[in-house]
């Protein structure tokens, strides 16, 4: 998560971006989505729920310690 950007990318465990889709939160759609179409679906969802928990907290979560993917 950038929360300058309100953008959401897949990365590591480490924090190393995977891929290049990435979500905005202005937009909503998943930009240069995967190719398959269970990896966009599940990437969608996982940053779906922690913009909605930014949202309803006022901040990101300092860390995220449920895998959703």
């Amino acid at each position: 998560m950038d929360a300058e950007e309100a953008v959401a990318r897949p990365c590591t465990v480490r924090g190393i971006v995977v891929g290049d889709m990435l979500l905005r939160a202005s937009v909503g759609n998943v930009e240069q989505p995967d190719s398959d179409p269970e990896i966009r679906r599940s990437f969608l969802i996982a940053a779906s729920v922690i913009f909605q928990e930014w949202q309803r907290q006022g901040r990101l979560p300092e860390e995220i310690t449920r895998t959703y993917w």
